[in-house]
């Protein structure tokens, strides 16, 4: 889904995509920086050197820059996604896996600071459609993996797997140093302490 789609008025030239994607850079840092709910439309638009004019011109409020803040995330996230799966990641060891999938993942978390707030606060963000998307398509990212490499995993531990580590990567440092990072993954996994590497 384009964020277009969430703007009041079209962007007609390069110059109205350039303002508009100003806007929807400006947002993600600031959601990552002071939180979705303290950030203002004013703030926006300071932040992305525009008019307080030019921003309603384009959204009617926060929560449709919201949308298309998290929308672009998602199709970009999407992208990210077919490209993991275009390996052939089931004939790794678990815990290989993983960390195979934590460089692209830092990668793309680091360039879009907004897009943990999405996925961390999803269940409390309701009114936020495209975050609601965003956290289900990775809790089913790595579900499927999870299901992929060892298919005999019963159904609901499978899931509680799926969320401990969609949970995990939503706190992800956006630091340029990681340390190595242990979580404990329930029976789907044999209850073992996967340490993942991030440096």
């Amino acid at each position: 889904m384009s964020h277009h789609q969430h703007t009041r008025r079209k962007p007609r030239q390069d110059r109205g995509e350039q303002r508009v994607t100003a806007i929807l850079n400006a947002a993600g840092v600031l959601f990552a920086e002071i939180g979705y709910e303290a950030t203002t439309m004013s703030d926006i638009a300071e932040r992305a050197h525009t008019s307080f004019g030019s921003l309603y011109q384009f959204f009617p409020n926060k929560e449709a820059v919201a949308e298309a803040v998290a929308s672009r995330y998602l199709d970009q996230f999407r992208e990210v996604l077919h490209a993991a799966q275009s390996e052939d990641l089931a004939l790794l060891p678990f815990d290989a896996l993983v960390n195979a999938l934590i460089d692209p993942f830092i990668a793309f978390v680091s360039e879009r600071p907004g897009f943990q707030v999405f996925l961390k606060d999803a269940k409390r963000l309701t009114q936020l459609a495209a975050a609601q998307a965003l956290y289900q398509e990775a809790l089913q990212w790595v579900d499927q993996l999870l299901m992929t490499y060892k298919p005999m995993f019963p159904t609901l531990e499978r899931h509680v797997a799926a969320t401990i580590v969609v949970q995990w990567l939503s706190r992800i440092s956006r630091s340029k140093t990681f340390a190595s990072q242990h979580i404990w993954l329930p029976n789907a996994v044999g209850q073992q302490q996967i340490c993942i590497r991030t440096v």
